[in-house]
């Protein structure tokens, strides 16, 4: 099948475990990407960091008022390459359900180069939700990562 898939990136001028120390606490989005629609984070299922854990994330859905919660579950939290890779189920968030995120940083001579994609089963019934994801995650992602900037320079 094929596949849609966007990237988010940013430099921060911090080096990369600190960097890592940070964005590898599955458990702890909201310590560093403050998104305004999302309102809680807590792991619910497992335990942090152990692949096969779950966090569940309330957000806002500014449309209709209400809320809507999704589950991420961790795929791959590898310390030695500084990957984390995760699944997202949303059902109620229909631009988010079913990605399958990546977060990877690089060592850049004493700086972290941020990388922040997602890759998602193409629908070919709407080939115009592909832009629609697109804004949507990649707008969270630029959001989050502009945050992280603040807290770790």
């Amino acid at each position: 099948m094929a596949k849609w898939n966007g990237t988010a990136r940013g430099r921060l001028a911090a080096p990369i475990e600190k960097v890592w120390k940070i964005t590898s606490n599955f458990g702890g989005l909201m310590e560093w990407s403050r998104i305004g629609a999302m309102k809680s984070c807590e792991i619910s299922e497992g335990e942090n960091g152990i692949p096969g854990c779950v966090r569940k994330i309330t957000a806002e859905l500014p449309d209709s008022g209400g809320s809507a919660e999704i589950h991420e579950t961790l795929l791959e939290l590898d310390d030695a390459n500084h990957i984390l890779r995760y699944k997202i189920h949303a059902p109620a968030v229909d631009l988010f359900d079913g990605l399958h995120p990546t977060l990877k940083l690089l060592d850049r001579d004493g700086s972290t180069e941020i990388e922040w994609g997602y890759e998602v089963d193409a629908d070919p019934a709407d080939p115009a939700k592909e832009q629609r994801i697109a804004a949507a995650v990649l707008g969270f992602y630029s959001a989050g990562i502009e945050n992280l900037k603040k807290i770790v320079e």
